[in-house]
């Protein structure tokens, strides 16, 4: 996972997210390490004995913040992680933080964008989780608020929706795809797993090809929030994929 910290009340609904979907990762979260969000996405791995690695930008030996020191000691005590690729005693530096993004990039097979503003640490591990081929989900966010202008710009551009905790869940690993039969049996677009508005936005993008969420919505006749719904869960069964910014398309 990935975010960025804003204290504003409104907010403490991305706290909820992350120490929410955390801890039912198979492999913990691998984290960039700084403040609000990273340190709830440790908090709920750990919380549910999971292992959780923090990728940092000072030495391994530096406590950045210094008031998570003992959280920086129950992660490598849980049998976690604390990674670094600079030298003992390194100190912390603005550069340093946006330069070991990659590292937490190459680490995720998901990345999950919980809020960014348009340039951030978040968007840059967005992008080159992108870039190496690897998926990105983000949260949906006002967008009157600027720190969520990035994450809601993820999803302009095709990035997967995380609109439900539990959906997410199922959708993302193998373990929990019971939920969904269609997708573990393979039965393919014709099955009856499809529910009404997926078949709906699915028989839309065969018939008329490339549209944009908008168009999903005011064809499929329904809301922006449930074509996303679809979206995920058509993408996840491999019946959809992204054909360019904000758009998608059907699989051939």
């Amino acid at each position: 996972m990935h975010g960025v910290e804003d204290v504003a009340a409104a907010r403490h609904q991305r706290f909820h997210i992350s120490l929410h979907i955390v801890p039912h990762l198979l492999l913990g979260a691998a984290r960039e390490y700084a403040l609000g969000i990273d340190a709830a996405a440790h908090e709920g791995c750990l919380s549910a004995e999971g292992k959780t690695l923090a990728v940092l930008g000072t030495g391994v030996n530096v406590a950045y913040p210094r008031n998570h020191e003992g959280l920086f000691e129950r992660i490598a005590s849980s049998g976690g992680a604390l990674l670094s690729e600079y030298p003992l005693d390194t100190p912390p530096r603005p550069w340093r933080f946006p330069e070991r993004n990659r590292i937490v990039a190459a680490l995720a097979e998901r990345t999950v964008i919980v809020e960014a503003p348009l340039k951030s640490g978040a968007m840059i591990t967005a992008r080159l989780a992108l870039e190496m081929g690897r998926e990105v989900w983000a949260v949906p966010g006002r967008i009157n608020e600027t720190g969520c202008e990035g994450s809601n710009r993820l999803l302009y551009d095709g990035a997967q929706a995380l609109v439900s905790i539990p959906d997410f869940i199922a959708l993302a690993f193998e373990s929990q795809l019971s939920l969904f039969p269609l997708f573990e049996r393979g039965e393919g677009e014709n099955s009856s797993s499809l529910d009404e508005k997926e078949s709906r936005i699915l028989a839309v993008l065969k018939k008329y090809g490339e549209k944009t969420v908008d168009n999903l919505a005011v064809e499929g006749k329904m809301s922006p929030a449930d074509v996303f719904s679809c979206l995920a869960t058509l993408s996840a069964g491999g019946l959809i994929f992204p054909s360019g910014p904000g758009r998608w398309s059907a699989a051939p």
